[in-house]
């Protein structure tokens, strides 16, 4: 039974090791073959720093590590190259000076390896245009390769800090100015990061750097593709149904094409271009091993300083949206220094693209989404840091007992729990706009694991959601926020207590309700007219930002005929 890598990222290691290894070689030959400059940008654990090595030992000549690969047999020549690595997670410290000090030794323990000294360079700047220029003659005139993982770590490490960073950004200015002060003698350059947002001020010397990020010739050179999973799978004899099946996991009686739906539904999604799908190795190879779903890609450390931004509000979900679609041009996604949700989601694999869309004479327009149900379950604690829980077990329990009382057809019951819900977030967190609710609802259903569908197309509009229950119920779902003008102390209305007060209030939120309910029936329920299931109509009214009125109905003209 073959090996996994996981963790694994050294590409000599696993080949001598007998590991699994996805064939990247087709797609880092179109790379090698021309000495333009590339750059590629890919969220953490999806195989960037595997693919810096792996393109190393080819440029190096060990064809030795290539055979039975796509590259061994094509028509390469294998000639080396001397070559620099720089791995900027290494350089990340503190402050410059210790990111200097950290770049000096990485850079001589380089030339200690190539029996080269850089004893009378002093700053980082001139050891690494030492570096270049000594390996330049010690291999007889031939051009140095460069591949730098990483290049935006130094930066990402402050980017709540704006004086920082910017010192951070203007020394790595200065160090990378040597890739165009000593352009003569190097040939192959590539670079991988996270962001683009100091591709302009920090290379600015390398005009033609060549972006592969949303290239989509080179969309499945990270990740494991559908064929790489099938691979896997057949290797290891799906031991992995097995375990589940023992866990009780799966059904007994599963097959091979229920475990490969269950990996796609976790763990696949990813996707650079709106048409080619991957999946988050790290997280499917974790899943494959271990026969346990978890969240595994957040679990192994969510970026801090996305943390950072959201826990500090620099971003905010833009509730007018539903918070599993996005949609933004080429340029806004690329761009992760303005701190909106958008660019910074799906540069860190939180968002990726669904669609691409290229209006003639304009820019692409990308539509984002929520690439599978593991990123769905890491991007709760993430909201909620949004959206701060007094309690969260607390919370975690109404959202629960919500999907217990709408299942129940329990109306009284789901307001009530809705009602406890948003009593466990923080007053100034809550908002006094329909949409809002509306996204709070989606967080909901992704907290309790709940499958939904939102924003379901119907012949005339949008339903907001669409739910189906275990006992074959069908549930559709409106919601409505009566808004209600500031009292006369310019206050806004807060939650009655007084019983006489509450059913005053609850009267004025019937008739919305009453209207949700119809425009259920006179817009949406078309669409499921003549199936199998029972269907109901649901009105979810939250007025005062903390009371939920809820009512349900049988659509009993439309059931079964």
């Amino acid at each position: 039974m073959i090996d996994l890598p996981i963790g694994m990222v050294d590409f000599a290691s696993i080949r001598q090791d007998g590991c699994y290894y996805a064939d990247k070689t087709r797609l880092l030959y179109q790379l090698v073959r021309e000495k333009t400059p590339y750059f590629l940008s890919r969220p953490r654990r999806f195989g960037k720093t595997l693919l810096v090595s792996t393109l190393k030992y080819i440029l190096q000549g060990r064809r030795d590590l290539f055979q039975g690969l796509w590259i061994d047999g094509s028509d390469y020549d294998w000639k080396a190259y001397p070559v620099i690595r720089l791995e900027m997670n290494y350089a990340a410290d503190d402050n410059v000076r210790e990111m200097n000090n950290n770049l000096a030794f990485m850079l001589d323990e380089m030339a200690a390896y190539e029996k080269i000294s850089l004893k009378e360079a002093k700053t980082p700047k001139n050891k690494f245009s030492t570096l270049i220029r000594l390996l330049y003659t010690e291999y007889g005139s031939q051009k140095v390769a460069i591949l730098i993982d990483e290049y935006d770590a130094p930066i990402i490490e402050h980017i709540n800090n704006s004086t920082m960073a910017d010192k951070i950004r203007r020394a790595l200015r200065r160090f990378y100015g040597v890739l165009k002060t000593n352009n003569e003698m190097i040939g192959h350059i590539f670079i991988t990061g996270v962001s683009r947002f100091t591709k302009t001020s920090i290379f600015s010397g390398l005009n033609n750097l060549e972006d592969l990020t949303l290239d989509s010739k080179f969309s499945t050179i990270c990740g494991l593709t559908e064929a790489n999973l099938e691979d896997i799978l057949a290797e290891r004899q799906d031991p992995t149904l097995a375990a589940l099946i023992k866990k009780g996991v799966m059904r007994a009686g599963s097959t091979g094409d229920d475990l490969r739906q269950l990996i796609k539904d976790w763990y696949d999604g990813y996707s650079w271009d709106g048409e080619n799908r991957v999946y988050n190795p790290w997280s499917a190879l974790q899943f494959i091993k271990k026969a346990t779903i978890d969240d595994y890609w957040y679990d192994s450390g969510s970026p801090s300083f996305l943390v950072e931004l959201i826990r500090s509000k620099k971003i905010i979900f833009d509730y007018s949206k539903d918070i599993t679609d996005f949609t933004a041009s080429r340029n806004a996604i690329d761009q992760i220094n303005n701190l909106k949700s958008a660019p910074v989601m799906f540069q860190t694999g939180y968002l990726t693209i669904k669609e691409c869309k290229t209006v003639e004479g304009a820019q692409s327009i990308y539509s984002l989404t929520i690439p599978n149900l593991e990123v769905k379950a890491s991007l709760i604690p993430l909201i909620l840091s949004i959206e701060p829980l007094k309690n969260p077990l607390m919370g975690q329990r109404y959202a629960a007992k919500m999907c217990e009382r709408l299942f129940a057809l329990d109306a009284v019951g789901l307001g009530n729990a809705f009602t406890d819900f948003l009593s466990q977030l923080t007053y100034d967190a809550l908002f006094d706009a329909e949409k809002y609710y509306y996204g709070l609802f989606e967080l909901i259903m992704m907290m309790v694991d709940q499958r939904y569908d939102s924003q379901a197309h119907t012949a005339f509009g949008r339903l907001d959601f669409f739910i189906s229950d275990p006992e074959g119920n069908d549930f559709i779902i409106e919601i409505k926020y009566l808004m209600e003008g500031k009292t006369s102390d310019g206050k806004r209305p807060v939650p009655p207590k007084e019983p006489e007060k509450l059913a005053q209030l609850h009267s004025k939120m019937v008739p919305l309700a009453r209207e949700a309910l119809d425009q259920i029936s006179q817009l949406y329920v078309d669409r499921f007219k003549g199936g199998p299931n029972r269907v109901f109509k649901v009105a979810l009214v939250i007025a005062r930002r903390q009371i939920v009125l809820a009512q349900i109905e049988e659509e009993v003209s439309r059931g079964i005929e």
